[in-house]
C-alpha cells in the first residue's frame, strides 16, 4: 500500500516455451528475493513439463502494458 509504483515479472514456464503470466507487484518489496524466488518457481514448472510430458497452447504471453497501484493493489492497465 506504500509503494508509489508496481512492475511485472514473468512467471511460469509454458511447455512451448515462455511465460504462463506476468505477476504484478508493488515496487516496496525486495526484488532480488522475488526474483530468486520466481527463477526457481520457473525452473521447477520447467521440469515438471518435461517430466509430465506437458502441452500447452502455445500462445504467447504478452507482458502487460502498465501496471498500477490503484487503491493500494496492483492491477494491469490495458
Amino acid at each position: 500500500a506504500n509503494a508509489t509504483g508496481c512492475l511485472s515479472i514473468a512467471f511460469g514456464a509454458k511447455p512451448c516455451g515462455g511465460p504462463r503470466e506476468y505477476l504484478v507487484f508493488p515496487n516496496g518489496v525486495n526484488q532480488t528475493t522475488l526474483e530468486n524466488m520466481v527463477d526457481e518457481y520457473n525452473e521447477m514448472d520447467h521440469q515438471y513439463n518435461i517430466q509430465t510430458n506437458a502441452i500447452s497452447d502455445c500462445a504467447v504471453e504478452l507482458p502487460p502494458n502498465s501496471v498500477e497501484c490503484v487503491n493500494g493493489d496492483c492491477v494491469v492497465i490495458n
